[in-house]
């Protein structure tokens, strides 16, 4: 009889240690396993980057990306706690980017900054951006003129990086003239002999 309840009490141990370990489990990848990676931009030579991430789920269970890692074929960045996150972040963004991504007009501020050791950080002509085991980006032929990005479903479109407190913005790192477009008009005649340049009205 006694031998008989040891061994149903060291069964209820082991299933409900089973249960426990299984809920523990599903919790922590619970807290960071619906984040996809949404965009990504590079310029020519990979000096000014980003990788954004959003979270695409609709539980609110979600806590955080801390312990998270993005990686290309090439590189490994891991998320550290601290920074901005706080729970829930269903529907949120979180941008990652080199600083002369940073330095640029209208550029979001990057929730974390990418070391210049690990700068380009993919490659646009053929690559692959996960963010742990939970989803991947795979890159190719990614646009480099400055303006555009690439994003989920391969879709090509004017960037639009946005961080977790939802600032959003387009750079330009194109490296072309900025600003207003101004037409100089000149009238009458024109000559310069030895000294200053002489306007001559028709």
């Amino acid at each position: 009889m006694k031998s008989r309840i040891g061994i149903r009490t060291a069964a209820g141990l082991a299933v409900g240690l089973f249960g426990l370990l299984t809920l523990t489990a599903g919790s922590v990848s619970a807290g960071i396993h619906t984040w996809d990676v949404n965009e990504v931009f590079t310029n020519g030579d990979g000096t000014i980057q980003f990788v954004e991430l959003k979270d695409n789920g609709l539980t609110g269970g979600e806590i955080g990306v801390t312990g998270g890692t993005i990686s290309s074929l090439t590189q490994t960045y891991a998320i550290v706690p601290g920074g901005p996150v706080v729970a829930p972040t269903n529907g949120k963004h979180y941008l990652i980017a080199t600083q002369a991504f940073a330095d640029l007009p209208n550029a979001p501020v990057p929730d974390a900054i990418i070391s210049p050791a690990n700068i380009p950080f993919f490659t646009a002509a053929s690559d692959s951006v996960a963010f742990g085991g939970f989803d991947t980006l795979v890159v190719t032929n990614a646009p480099t003129n400055g303006t555009d990005s690439f994003g989920a479903g391969a879709v090509i479109a004017l960037n639009s990086p946005t961080n977790f407190a939802g600032a959003t913005g387009s750079v330009d790192a194109s490296g072309g003239l900025t600003g207003i477009t101004r037409t100089l008009s000149m009238s009458g005649q024109w000559f310069q002999n030895r000294g200053p340049l002489v306007d001559i009205p028709n």
